[in-house]
């Protein structure tokens, strides 16, 4: 399993609940934590491979971070629509 460089400095999230794209499909997930190390960015959360069956179990994983890529799901409360544009809610 991935783990975070040791001087890595470990962030709380604000706001854990996101989506995730992963191979162009949007799952739900939560971050766990943030690390930072030499400007750049890695969070360790958890997804829900199969949303129509909640009660599998997540899948874990480190994940450099990319804007397009992780977006707060307060900001888009459905999944972000492929090739329209990211526009948050007001």
């Amino acid at each position: 399993m991935q783990r975070p460089p040791r001087d890595a400095k470990r962030v709380e999230p604000r706001e854990n609940a996101i989506w995730v794209r992963i191979d162009g499909r949007w799952y739900p997930g939560h971050i766990q934590c943030w690390f930072t190390l030499r400007g750049r960015w890695a969070c360790w959360l958890a997804y829900q491979a199969d949303p129509a069956h909640p009660t599998v179990a997540a899948v874990w994983g480190l994940f450099a971070y990319e804007p397009s890529a992780i977006v707060s799901r307060v900001a888009y409360p459905d999944p972000p629509e492929r090739g329209r544009g990211m526009r948050p809610r007001a």
